[in-house]
């Protein structure tokens, strides 16, 4: 099978394998649609971060900032609604009118898409924590505790789903923003490098159903460093941060066609190395599931 083809798995196939509850397929023609319809909500003001920006232009599709006041209104012309670390700021104010709206849209068909620092939002909101997935706010004790944070390995544990198809294992400077819950389904998993107190891992990355809708979660806050090479551009796609920075995008984009219900066309580049064995000199531990 080719690797368009493997890429070009519907939402409902990956549905009916995760066991999720797929809604009614899209047309052609809608599949064929070039901009998906993302709904940013916000403060209505509020650009996308810089990594659902790029996520954005990967997948062909356009944002529109809301606020949580016209997101009831915005619902019928959206296909999917994303929560990012722009959002992130204002939920406070916004909870209690936002929390039920986006539980009512979901459960409805809708998907909710949650980025960044909007995966650690209303810690104490139960609710939220309840829609979202989320067993506990990150860092931990010992992982990824710095603002710039640690070495870490990123474990793509389902490589079938169409949102991790052909990724392998990742080595980058990130930290989790949140972990997910044991019971949902985890497609990504952070592995620390100096320390076993996690042994299988930290779900990162995760997927959700609720309702005939779903929530698709990446807890994942990149280092805010530049890459240090300045050489060619096959070569700073080697380099772990540019590395990271451009496959993490790649998910993002996947998450928002699979979650919009559309056919997921994203693409590895060619010159993006990926590891596809553990090995700890290539900052991999042995514990990680091989890809091979």
């Amino acid at each position: 099978m080719t690797l368009t083809a493997l890429l070009s798995t519907t939402f409902d196939e990956a549905s009916t394998r995760r066991g999720l509850r797929a809604a009614p397929p899209r047309s052609e023609q809608e599949n064929a649609t070039p901009n998906l319809r993302v709904t940013h909500v916000g403060d209505g003001k509020s650009t996308p971060s810089p990594l659902l920006k790029s996520a954005l232009k990967l997948a062909s599709a356009r944002a529109t900032p809301v606020a949580a006041p016209s997101l009831k209104d915005a619902l019928g012309s959206t296909d999917v609604l994303v929560l990012d670390s722009t959002s992130a700021p204002h939920l406070n104010e916004t909870s209690a009118e936002l929390i039920p709206i986006l539980d009512r849209a979901v459960r409805s068909g809708l998907s909710l898409v949650i980025l960044e620092e909007a995966a650690a939002a209303l810690p104490a909101n139960g609710a939220y924590a309840d829609l979202i997935g989320r067993h506990r706010i990150g860092p931990t004790a010992n992982l990824g505790n710095s603002p710039t944070s640690a070495a870490v390995s990123l474990a793509i544990v389902d490589q079938k789903h169409p949102v991790t198809q052909c990724i392998t294992h990742l080595f980058l400077n990130a930290r989790p923003t949140a972990v997910g819950r044991r019971n949902e389904i985890a497609l990504a998993k952070i592995f620390e490098l100096d320390s076993s107190k996690f042994p299988s891992g930290l779900p990162t990355l995760w997927v959700r159903r609720h309702g005939r809708g779903v929530v698709l979660a990446c807890a994942l806050k990149l280092s805010n460093q530049k890459p240090t090479t300045t050489a060619t551009s096959s070569e700073k796609t080697r380099d772990p941060l540019a590395r990271s920075a451009k496959v993490t995008q790649i998910l993002v984009a996947r998450a928002l066609q699979w979650s919009a219900r559309r056919h997921v066309t994203v693409q590895l580049p060619r010159d993006c190395l990926l590891y596809t064995s553990p090995s700890p000199r290539d900052g991999l531990l042995s514990r990680m599931p091989s890809s091979a």
